[in-house]
């Protein structure tokens, strides 16, 4: 019996760190927060009343206006793209039940991929940012005509709106080095319009939500906002980004490819692995 790789990155997620470019993200991760979030203040600023509506527009302008801040953003997000398409080009080698290193993973990377994985997250990205300010600017309204502030109803549909968001992200991040066209990478993404699709990602990925808020959201508010250490919250974005790295991604990455086994190019390059996945008696 062949052995299974992919099952390995389940099942065996150290063995699988020392060959998975994602492990990346925990550098990238770090040196954004340490270079972009303040010393503290967080969480207070947020909940403060009004402050969504009157001081967060000029700040952020602020924010974007800075030479620094356009540079680590930009910089950030290639980052990223960079980091995404390696861990996701090395997961579907290891699916695929190729033998891979990481040095094999980066050199086998198209740049076709990263220029696709690139075009379609900013266009979520986008669509998401379109989206907040249909949300956004009615509630600036109605703060600025009544005085009601909808700061917790606003955080409350993007809680409820993430996971959606963060999965449709994963299906592009999955469908980029796929061998197959930019038609049928689209294809992935676009089946999330399917419920039967849909729901398993969402459910998916609102626990790994959960999860990771705790590790990489909770923590570092704690030691900005009430020990008052930047260092002890820089580390706690490290552990955040490297746990679920550990634990999560190769898990994570066969229910995604169950989920998207209707998508016809999913069945077609990942058959072997779903064929040898199945019990004996149901093939």
């Amino acid at each position: 019996m062949r052995q299974d790789f992919a099952r390995q990155a389940v099942v065996r997620p150290f063995a699988l760190l020392v060959r998975n470019p994602s492990v990346l993200a925990v550098a990238v991760a770090v040196l954004a927060f340490s270079s972009l979030v303040p010393d503290q203040g967080i969480a207070t600023d947020v909940f403060r009343r009004g402050w969504l509506f009157d001081e967060a527009p000029a700040e952020a302008w602020s924010l974007i206006r800075s030479p620094a801040f356009l540079v680590a953003a930009v910089g950030g997000f290639a980052g990223k793209i960079l980091v995404s398409a390696a861990a996701s080009q090395q997961l579907m080698l290891v699916f695929r039940d190729c033998r891979t290193t990481l040095l094999a993973t980066l050199r086998s990377i198209r740049v076709s991929a990263v220029c696709w994985l690139f075009g379609a997250e900013l266009a979520l990205y986008g669509l998401c940012a379109l989206a907040g300010l249909l949300g956004y600017v009615p509630a600036l309204l109605v703060w600025r005509t009544t005085g009601a502030d909808l700061t917790i109803p606003l955080l409350a549909v993007a809680v409820l709106a993430f996971p959606a968001a963060y999965a449709a992200v994963s299906a592009a991040i999955v469908a980029a080095p796929l061998p197959a066209s930019a038609r049928e990478r689209g294809s992935v993404v676009a089946s999330m319009r399917e419920r039967r699709i849909f729901l398993p990602l969402y459910g998916l990925f609102a626990v790994r939500v959960i999860l990771e808020t705790l590790l990489l959201g909770v923590a570092p508010l704690v030691f900005l906002d009430v020990v008052h250490s930047k260092p002890l919250a820089t580390l706690a974005v490290g552990a955040g980004v490297l746990v679920p790295s550990l634990l999560l991604r190769g898990s994570c990455y066969a229910l995604m490819l169950y989920a998207l086994r209707p998508v016809p190019v999913v069945e077609r390059v990942f058959g072997p692995y779903f064929a040898d996945s199945e019990p004996v008696g149901a093939r």
